[in-house]
């Protein structure tokens, strides 16, 4: 089972979330992606808008992908615009508080926690996509790569969005950053938050998309700082 469970964890999540201002209102998740230009995480949900839109590039070329299963998926709008974009979604998250949101707000998208875990597992979907959720399961990513075989059909694939994969050389600095900035927070999420190496995707069929700028986004300065992963089992 992967490690994504605990109280603790729940509580000192909601707590950081809420103290960098990460707790939305019902209006403002229905919204999201879109946040006014005066928001306080403005850019961090450009950045959003611009993967969102990178990602459903990918699944539009790719006709056989009807199904999505995100796991990690918080208040939910990330799943709720993958639905308007024509797929069956699904999310799956341990922490309650945010899930309830998603639930109430969109009752459309089957939401589930640890608990219907394993009955969901009769389900196959096309994609597990892990958008900004991965760093909060502390198995090594092997492990969490071939757990998600249970989910997926025969051509399915996992996706990471938003999330860094570092390579061996730059994993300790990331590590001495995320826990300076937990210090720096009085938040205990530093024995809940980990990194992941990219030395390990040697063991499977990788693809990336890589940020594209437009002319606008160099004009303007836009740059989304993450790749798309595209993992496959290897045949």
């Amino acid at each position: 089972m992967l490690q994504y469970e605990s109280s603790l964890f729940e509580s000192e999540y909601i707590k950081l979330r809420n103290a960098e201002g990460r707790l939305y209102s019902d209006e403002m998740v229905a919204k999201l992606p879109y946040v006014t230009k005066e928001h306080i995480h403005y850019k961090e949900w450009k950045i959003r808008r611009d993967s969102l839109r990178r990602l459903i590039l990918f699944l539009q070329k790719n006709e056989k992908i009807k199904r999505i299963l995100e796991i990690g998926c918080g208040n939910g709008w990330l799943c709720n615009q993958l639905h308007k974009s024509g797929y069956e979604v699904a999310g799956y998250d341990i922490n309650q508080i945010e899930l309830s949101q998603a639930k109430r707000l969109f009752p459309h998208i089957e939401f589930f926690s640890q608990e219907l875990l394993n009955s969901h597992s009769v389900k196959k979907y096309g994609v597990v996509l892990f958008a900004a959720s991965l760093q909060y399961f502390k198995n090594a990513l092997e492990v969490i790569l071939f757990s998600m075989k249970q989910f997926l059909n025969d051509k399915g694939c996992v996706i990471i969005a938003d999330t860094f994969l570092y390579s061996e050389n730059e994993d300790q600095k990331a590590k001495e950053r995320s826990l300076e900035y937990f210090k720096k927070n009085n938040s205990e999420m530093g024995q809940f938050y980990f990194h992941h190496s990219t030395t390990i995707l040697n063991l499977f069929d990788v693809a990336e998309l890589k940020p594209q700028q437009s002319l606008l986004d160099l004009i303007t300065g836009f740059k989304n700082p993450f790749k798309i992963y595209i993992i496959k089992a290897k045949s």
